[in-house]
């Protein structure tokens, strides 16, 4: 995920920051919960620059401990509704409506990356199978129709490889 996909957590990391500014400034009594909010603004900040691919995750973490109470970040102002703090829930099903889908991909592995690699690895390992093989054998597998696309893909490049080598 590029910095301009991150246009919605980026918001929601300046609100964490603005809301613990204020705190600050406004009721300087810092609770152990409060300092756990400042240590994930901490740490959403620093996945933003470095890491930039989990800030999704770790802003979801924030907003939910924030929704339950387990961490704070405003000891100035909250509405809440039982145990369940509204702002910071309505933005946490916010984010998760809006990014959806890169979550999803994120939680289930269905990176294109992974994917590409994964199919290297395939052509890797029918190359290393038929690395020995003679031009005559290399072309008579080709021609035959029973194998997968990996292994005709690594024939077609031994092939290659062999007939610019003679």
């Amino acid at each position: 995920m590029q910095i301009k996909r991150l246009k919605i957590e980026i918001a929601l990391i300046i609100l964490l920051w603005i809301s613990i500014t204020f705190s600050v400034i406004f009721n300087p009594h810092y609770s152990l919960q409060f300092i756990l909010g400042i240590l994930g603004a901490v740490t959403a900040t620093v996945s933003l620059r470095y890491y930039n691919k989990f800030t999704i995750v770790i802003v979801v973490l924030i907003l939910a401990f924030l929704s339950f109470g387990l961490i704070v970040v405003s000891t100035v102002f909250d509405i809440m509704f039982g145990s369940v703090s509204i702002i910071p829930f309505l933005l946490l099903l916010m984010l998760l409506l809006v990014r959806y889908h890169e979550l999803k991909e994120l939680f289930t592995g269905n990176d294109k990356a992974v994917e590409n690699l994964s199919e290297n690895s395939n052509v890797d390992f029918f190359r290393k199978q038929f690395k020995n093989l003679s031009l005559k054998q290399i072309q008579s597998k080709l021609d035959n129709e029973n194998i997968v696309q990996d292994a005709k893909i690594a024939l077609k490049e031994l092939l290659e490889e062999k007939q610019t080598n003679n």
